[in-house]
């Protein structure tokens, strides 16, 4: 699984990543300054 950004508002909150998360460039930015690499991540519905 993987996290990744974008800037294309309507893509977000579609199934159409291919198993990666979408999120906005920003959110993408945040998350990374907030996690270190290989925190186990829990995505829930």
């Amino acid at each position: 699984m993987g996290f990744h950004g974008t800037s294309t508002r309507n893509s977000i909150g579609w199934a159409v990543s291919h198993g990666y998360v979408r999120m906005f460039n920003e959110d993408v930015r945040q998350l990374y300054e907030m996690v270190e690499l290989r925190t186990p991540v829990v995505v829930q519905p």
